[in-house]
């Protein structure tokens, strides 16, 4: 890179992209914009799904099942007026079962 060609990079704060000895370089990327993975060979990388939206999937999968903001500011699971269960983010959720079904996951050791 030539002397002039590097103060004025150093002045605004640009990396240059033309060949190096050792190879070419990247341009940087800007800090407000978020860094990506790269692509895979199938398409872009998805991140997985959290506990919340796989649990709000199924469950709003349900018939007659609707989500919605709860009191409290909890993501509410409701059947018409009545409330089945809620989460409060990805760390815990509560849900209402009859107590033969309750007693059954408890047994079960899966609550």
């Amino acid at each position: 890179m030539a002397t002039s060609e590097a103060s004025r990079s150093a002045a605004t704060g640009e990396r240059s992209t033309a060949p190096t000895a050792s190879g070419p370089t990247e341009a940087a990327t800007p800090a407000s914009e978020p860094t990506k993975a790269p692509p895979t060979a199938s398409g872009p990388t998805k991140l997985a799904p959290t506990a919340s939206e796989r649990i709000t999937s199924e469950v709003t999968s349900w018939p007659g099942v609707a989500a919605g903001p709860g009191r409290r500011g909890e993501l509410s699971f409701r059947v018409g007026r009545r409330e089945i269960g809620h989460l409060h983010g990805d760390h815990a959720a509560h849900f209402n079962f009859p107590k033969t079904v309750w007693s059954e996951l408890i047994g079960q050791g899966r609550i």
